[in-house]
């Protein structure tokens, strides 16, 4: 190989590695953007953003529709979740996509008491390979706030005293929804301060 064919390939090499750079740069920019025009409740300019050329360019279309989840939920627009949901569920997604999607819009769907929705999060989390732990604690989720039924309460004590402070917040959590159901009010009242206790610790660390 002579010389004029070495020095093309190490021009080529720094190109891509330069080019390669710069994307990541733009990519990395336009998400902080993004996401800073959401925590400040810009949902105009976000709405402008990305829908721009320039944005579809260099943020991949599974991240952009993400962002745009994210942004109906933070508006409140149920339509628009729902129909973001749909569409991004419609498109072929990796395992970790499909989680990643299933598990935020379960939780806005719990928080906004819509029960079609948190069901449909359900049937598409248990169609996951693995994720048995996640598939155990969402399943125990729904039926104690969405079903509103009590009959995973033993359970949910066994497994609360065997757990480390961290892990048991959720736990305590739910039982405390399970007895206030019950109209125990007191031991509602004892679970709901033992997760904010656990909750603080967590945040003192």
């Amino acid at each position: 190989m002579n010389s004029t064919w070495i020095a093309a390939i190490v021009v080529i090499t720094i190109i891509s590695v330069l080019s390669a750079f710069y994307v990541k740069q733009e990519q990395e920019k336009i998400s902080d953007q993004l996401t800073k025009m959401l925590l400040n409740k810009q949902y105009a300019e976000f709405d402008k953003m990305v829908e721009s050329s320039k944005v579809k360019r260099y943020i991949e279309p599974f991240n952009l529709d993400f962002l745009k989840l994210n942004a109906a939920m933070m508006l409140d627009n149920a339509q628009q979740v729902h129909h973001q949901f749909d569409y991004i569920l419609s498109k072929s997604l990796t395992e970790k996509q499909l989680y990643s999607v299933c598990i935020r819009t379960m939780d806005w769907c719990i928080a906004n008491d819509d029960k079609k929705y948190c069901g449909k999060c359900l049937n598409q989390i248990n169609r996951l390979k693995g994720y048995e732990k996640t598939k155990e604690l969402t399943a125990v989720i729904y039926r104690v706030v969405i079903e509103q039924k009590s009959t995973d309460l033993n359970d949910l004590l066994n497994k609360a005293d065997q757990l480390p402070n961290q892990q048991r917040v959720i736990y305590e959590y739910l039982i405390s929804m399970i007895y206030e159901q019950l109209g125990n009010k007191e031991a509602s009242k004892k679970y709901c301060e033992l997760a904010l206790k656990d909750t603080s610790s967590q945040q003192d660390r």
